[in-house]
């Protein structure tokens, strides 16, 4: 009788303590409010979470932390190591690499369904070991944490990607970072670089899908106009993995220029043509050159467009496309081409 006092007494002072958070068994949470603070434990080996305080949820180096207000009241959210999913084998095309284990973070409503989507997005942060395979990837790719992306798989079935200037470093551990998502699933760190993925929707660092990059469209591109009067867009139709720092120094020759960086295409509507680097590579760069707005001297035009497509051609590899002749080479063709 004496034992039954104190365990009760005991189950009073952790319901004080939490606050309005219930505990439940397996170390999961009833999210009744994240406004208090509070802490639970885990006993049962079968389960990997561990609450640390309502609204945070930790498996190993991983954390998901959960705004106020992002889950109906009484909905038992849960995160458990996961096994490698078949569809994250995507990266293989693009030459990347597994960066980090995967994390699995579901929900339950009251009435026993499954959530897949929070009202406002819940911060994940995964971590990166420093072993064996990432300094063999580093010896070869200089900067490579540019090249961190982030995959999900959502309870929706749709394949969610959110690229490194999406992310940000973990104040609390260094080699951990952090994105956010309203949706759940399963979550895993790849290095993929700035090469689109092909049946993926981009996350922004807002938590919110973006425009994606289709294969055989530029990723990247800048239109500038020359001291001249004459106009060109460079485009990169594709990056070869570990190019993020090809891609940044191309940004920063596009400020140099004065030019507009990353409109979405350079279409080929110059009055003089495209000239074509590297076609069917891993590094398609395409510039396409257009006459003066005012310019009405077809000699002019001509004499200029001999002297670009001269130059263009005085490059082994390089291939002159004349107006309306030029379409981005599809990714999946260039790194076949490139193997």
């Amino acid at each position: 009788m004496k034992i039954s006092k104190i365990q009760t007494a005991i189950t009073l002072l952790t319901a004080t303590a939490v606050g309005i958070t219930t505990l439940v068994a397996c170390g999961q949470i009833t999210k009744k409010s994240v406004s208090q603070s509070g802490a639970g434990s885990n006993s049962d080996p079968s389960q990997t979470t561990t609450y640390l305080t309502p609204g945070t949820l930790a498996v190993g180096t991983s954390r998901v932390d959960v705004p106020i207000g992002a889950l109906p009241e009484g909905t038992l959210l849960k995160a458990s190591n996961a096994d490698d999913l078949a569809e994250f084998g995507l990266f293989d095309e693009v030459g990347g690499s597994k960066a980090s284990s995967a994390l699995l973070v579901s929900a339950t409503a009251t009435d026993g369904s499954a959530t897949s989507e929070m009202a406002s997005a819940l911060t994940v942060a995964l971590f990166i070991p420093q072993d064996a395979a990432l300094t063999a990837l580093a010896s070869r790719i200089q900067r490579v944490q540019d090249n961190l992306c982030a995959m999900q798989k959502g309870k929706d079935g749709v394949l969610r990607l959110w690229r490194r200037s999406a992310m940000t470093v973990d104040a609390k551990l260094g080699g951990r970072f952090n994105f956010k998502s309203k949706w759940l699933g399963v979550f895993q760190f790849f290095y993929c670089g700035a090469m689109p993925i092909a049946g993926t929707v981009e996350v922004n660092s807002d938590g919110k899908t973006v425009t994606p990059s289709v294969a055989g469209r530029p990723i990247a591109s800048c239109r500038y106009t020359e001291s001249s009067g004459y106009s060109q867009c460079q485009a990169f139709v594709g990056l070869a993995f570990g190019d993020n720092q090809l891609l940044n120094g191309y940004r920063g020759k596009c400020a140099e220029a004065s030019g507009t960086f990353g409109i979405d295409g350079c279409s080929d509507t110059g009055a003089m043509g495209t000239c074509v680097s590297g076609a069917a590579t891993t590094k398609e760069l395409a510039a396409t050159h257009s006459g003066p707005a005012l310019e009405t001297d077809p000699i002019a035009l001509a004499a200029a467009k001999s002297s670009y497509k001269s130059a263009c051609l005085q490059i082994s590899g390089n291939t002159w496309k004349e107006v309306g002749e030029y379409t981005a080479t599809p990714l999946a063709n260039q790194t076949a081409a490139a193997n």
